[in-house]
């Protein structure tokens, strides 16, 4: 009986020591899962209307990724020209 006791216990020692490590391996990329789960769950009700009109999932995903980048890129390079034109003038 001690003997399995020894190798239960060192069973769940290695298994929290895998996690954690898991954890420490992951842990840099937890942000950008959670942006993509949280645009993931935003964008798919527009997703799924794009898929009804062209009844092809690989065309409205292509249309889908199109839309979701302009979306977001294009907002975000001009608010990045505008902050780097007044980081300009500041100087």
């Amino acid at each position: 009986m001690d003997r399995e006791k020894l190798q239960t216990f060192f069973f769940i020692a290695l298994l929290v020591g895998m996690l954690l490590l898991m954890f420490f391996v992951l842990s840099p990329y937890f942000s950008i899962l959670i942006i993509a789960g949280t645009l993931a769950v935003v964008f798919e009700p527009f997703y799924r209307g794009i898929f009804g009109m062209f009844k092809s999932e690989t065309v409205a995903a292509l249309i889908t990724v199109f839309i979701v980048l302009t979306i977001i890129f294009v907002p975000l390079v001009f608010f990045g020209t505008q902050v780097a034109k007044e980081a300009g003038q500041m100087y």
